[in-house]
């Protein structure tokens, strides 16, 4: 059985823009994660950036995605406005029973808000 979610983690919803399927991952505040070794990339240079931007986001079934892409016609892009029918069964089966109904704490299409099209 999934183990329970951190209290005040939240999910982050990728849309892989191919398919239209809806992975998520799961995010810790960085005051709950526990301490360890960090090495800081604020040179100048741009590197911490870069490594943003080519490191995958690897999403609760294993795949890696890449939202953070800055191009406009990018295969992965974050979202919080999807149907449910959209959301990646193999994620939501990572979820412990307590915590499944985050899968569906998100907008819907149709919804009147902005930015949120079916």
């Amino acid at each position: 059985m999934p183990t329970r979610l951190p209290e005040f983690s939240e999910l982050r919803f990728v849309e892989a823009a191919s398919t239209g399927t809806v992975h998520f991952t799961v995010y810790v505040p960085s005051w709950l994660e526990p301490e360890g070794e960090s090495v800081p990339l604020a040179d100048g240079t741009g590197r911490a950036l870069a490594a943003l931007l080519e490191a995958p986001t690897v999403v609760r079934c294993g795949r890696r995605t890449f939202p953070n892409s800055p191009s406009s016609d990018a295969a992965h892009q974050f979202t919080d406005c999807f149907d449910d029918e959209r959301l990646c069964g193999g994620c939501y089966r990572t979820l412990h029973e307590d915590d499944q109904a985050l899968a569906f704490e998100h907008r819907q299409p149709g919804e009147r808000s902005e930015n949120c099209k079916a």
